[in-house]
């Protein structure tokens, strides 16, 4: 007796210590699972920035070239300079455009300007801006991705020329004889400004890997573990479709440094609570639930063992959690025992006539066998059969038959 009480407290205080060993791993657990939720919210607050940041630029470049087809639209010159086809007119009204709308932004660099004819055909461009940017970029990918219904209004496309994103956009001349204005912005610029911003280095680089700027003091790989990298694809369009890759890498070291420091002196703390609790719980738990449980489980056993038991009621005394779960237990096997009493009648009876049905034929019939092969004793089986049974059923119906 003495043995088995002393086990059992043995048996009850490695079961406590092994409840603060969980505490204390939930607590390291739960500490890991802030730091996540701290580094996605920032990833994400981050990565929302970058949306927006580069929607915002994406926004000034198509009001800036809204603005600016409105302003030619309503200038009697660049009509009258349409009209004449005078091609150095042309240019000096669209060096205007660029000097007056576009020349200082701090958003998207605008390269080019470019004057189209009705039919998209190459009138102009302007003498102000990139000179390698002869040709409109991404022109005829535009030209094919915008129906003609469309071009009634300015359309805007984000693609690739090489390794350099552009912006473009076709705003079309509405007096007689207009054609368009082809915008071709440079993207990259303003992204790479966000360093600046945010104190923090960038990268942009294509979905295929090529790589477009990263600032000096990217972290290497070893690093970027005490780093939250938000990344921002810019959807871009091209011969296929591709995606400009925004990253940014912002120092999270203080930031570790401090959750270290915390999570040591939870963990201390816990240990010391569990210590205290220890010895408080032995004496309440071994009489509130071990002593009720293990008659709880006595109980079940015997109901295992032979199911003749089921619906037997057991008495326990303990805790409201106790007392509840054995007032449970008698409560199922009751209803354990009907349902065992109704499944035997339902398996062994006919539900119409109450009689022995096939299954319960059956299986005597087998034991008659086994039994006559066991003694080497005859049996008999008589079958009686009622003529013209079918036509009372048919009749009369199955419950008179």
């Amino acid at each position: 007796m003495l043995r088995s009480r002393f086990s059992m407290r043995a048996s009850l205080v490695l079961t406590i210590l092994a409840m603060g060993l969980l505490g204390m791993l939930l607590t390291y657990l739960s500490g890991e699972v802030y730091r996540h939720l701290t580094l996605d919210t920032q990833r994400a607050t981050l990565t929302e920035y970058l949306r927006a940041e580069s929607n915002k630029m994406r926004e000034d470049f198509e009001f800036r070239t809204r603005s600016l087809a409105q302003y030619a639209q309503g200038d009697a010159g660049f009509a009258k300079a349409i009209a004449g086809r005078q091609s150095p007119l042309l240019v000096r009204q669209l060096d205007n455009l660029y000097q007056y709308g576009l020349v200082g932004s701090e958003e998207v660099r605008v390269n080019r300007l470019y004057l189209l004819d009705q039919k998209l055909g190459l009138m102009a461009t302007s003498s102000i801006g990139d000179e390698n940017l002869t040709n409109p970029p991404c022109f005829e990918l535009l030209a094919r991705m915008t129906p003609v219904p469309e071009r009634s209004r300015s359309t805007y496309r984000l693609c690739f020329v090489g390794d350099r994103p552009y912006y473009v956009a076709i705003a079309p001349l509405m007096f007689q004889g207009g054609g368009y204005l082809y915008f071709a912005g440079e993207l990259a610029p303003g992204l790479i400004g966000l360093e600046h911003e945010l104190s923090a280095p960038v990268r942009l680089r294509r979905t295929d890997g090529t790589a477009i700027y990263q600032s000096p003091d990217w972290p290497e790989p070893e690093q970027l573990a005490l780093r939250v990298v938000a990344n921002y694809p810019i959807h871009a369009s091209a011969p296929k479709p591709i995606s400009l890759e925004l990253e940014l890498a912002k120092d999270m070291t203080t930031f570790y440094e401090r959750l270290t420091n915390l999570r040591y002196l939870v963990l201390l703390s816990v240990a010391i609570v569990t210590a205290l609790a220890m010895f408080m719980a032995l004496f309440a738990l071994e009489r509130t639930a071990l002593k009720p449980l293990r008659v709880l489980m006595a109980h079940l056993q015997r109901l295992r063992q032979d199911p003749r038991n089921l619906g037997e009621q057991v008495n326990v005394s303990g805790n409201v959690e106790v007392t509840a779960l054995a007032q449970g237990c008698n409560e199922m096997t009751a209803r354990l025992r009907e349902l065992y009493e109704s499944l035997e009648r339902t398996t062994t009876t006919d539900a119409l006539t109450g009689l022995p049905n096939r299954d319960l034929f059956r299986d005597r019939l087998q034991q008659a066998i086994l039994s006559a092969k066991r003694e080497a004793k005859p049996f008999a089986l008589i079958i009686m059969d009622l003529d013209r049974f079918k036509d009372v059923n048919d009749t009369l119906g199955h419950k008179t038959g």
